[in-house]
This record gives structure tokens, sequence and C-alpha cells, in this order.
């Protein structure tokens, strides 16, 4: 009867750190994460390059997770929404194309020496080869923004924009496609 009892409590014992350890995690990002810097609805404006009329606009980003995150920019007949990568650099927060659109823009995938937001553990001095000097300012200092452009990007690559935290506004400048003409809708802004 004794050893009944006892199997009974393991099982009771085993049964609920199971029911604890299977709790559905939660998804939302890490509130650590440079996303959770730049998450929100900016007001401003929105600039036609081709006219150079400024019209209001709304620029909402939304964390996709630590380091990505979805612009969604709204002005008049203006509706478009990317999924963009960010990068520390130094007071900004710049932005980068990911996947795809990545590939469309540039001709050439993201490889594994892409970190966004931190120094991955063992890394010292860069690496061994065409690449050796990935972080790249005077003090010999991490920077994710100069491990972006040195990895991942050719010479004369663009960008379109970015975030300072400091003062919570963000400027992007979105190409648009118009039969054979491409213009550009610049949005700036700053946090509701």
């Amino acid at each position: 009867m004794k050893v009944i009892k006892n199997v009974l409590f393991v099982s009771l014992i085993v049964a609920t750190v199971f029911a604890v350890s299977c709790k559905k995690t939660d998804t939302n990002p890490d509130n650590t994460g440079l996303s959770n810097l730049v998450n929100g609805n900016y007001s401003g404006e929105l600039k036609n390059s081709q006219t150079n009329i400024s019209v209001t606009a709304t620029l909402n980003v939304a964390a996709l997770n630590d380091s990505m995150i979805s612009i969604h920019c709204i002005a008049g007949s203006f509706d478009t929404t990317l999924h963009m990568m960010l990068y520390e650099n130094q007071d900004s927060i710049m932005m980068c194309f990911t996947g795809q659109n990545f590939y469309n823009e540039y001709g050439h995938n993201l490889d594994n020496h892409n970190f966004s937001n931190s120094k991955p553990e063992g890394w010292h001095s860069g690496w061994e080869g065409e690449h050796d000097h990935w972080w790249g300012d005077t003090n010999n200092m991490w920077n994710s923004w100069n491990n972006h452009m040195n990895t991942q990007h050719n010479q004369g690559e663009q960008h379109y924009g970015g975030f300072n935290s400091n003062n919570h506004t963000c400027n992007y400048s979105f190409k648009v496609k118009s039969g054979s003409s491409t213009y550009s809708e610049t949005f700036i802004g700053a946090i509701k």
C-alpha cells in the first residue's frame, strides 16, 4: 500500500512538472531587442519625389522578433508593407530588406555572417578571409551595421532609411515603380 502511495505521489509530481514545462510559450518578441526600441505608430509626412508634394502619413511599426519588424505605411492612396531587419549603428537603428526583397534589390542573398543586434560569443577580431574587418569603427568596437555593410553588401549598394531611437523618429524612402520609371515616396515622422 505504501509503495502504491509513493508511486502515485511521484506520478503526480512528474505530471505537474510535465504540464508546467509544456506550457505554451509567449510568442511575443523579446522586449530587450532592437524592435522594441522602434515599435509603435509614427505620424508624419510622405513626400513624392516626382511631384514634390507631401501628404499626411502614418507608419505602423510592428515587432516580428527582436531584430525584425514589419513597416506599414499609409498615406492617401499609398499603402505598402515591408519586413525589415534592424541593425545597431551607434545612436541610430538602420533598416535593410530581408529574404526575397533583399535579393530583388541587391541581386544576391544574405549569408551566415549577418548579425543584427549582438556580437556572437567567441568572435574576437573578425574571421579569416575576405571580410576580416567586419566591425569597422576606429575604437575596434563591434557595430552590427558595419558588420552588415562589410559582409552582406557590395560597394555602392543603397539603404533607404532608419530610426533615431533617442528622439523616436523614422525616415524611409519607398521605391515606387510606375511603368518604366522609378521614383520615391519618403516618409519622415515621429512616434505618436
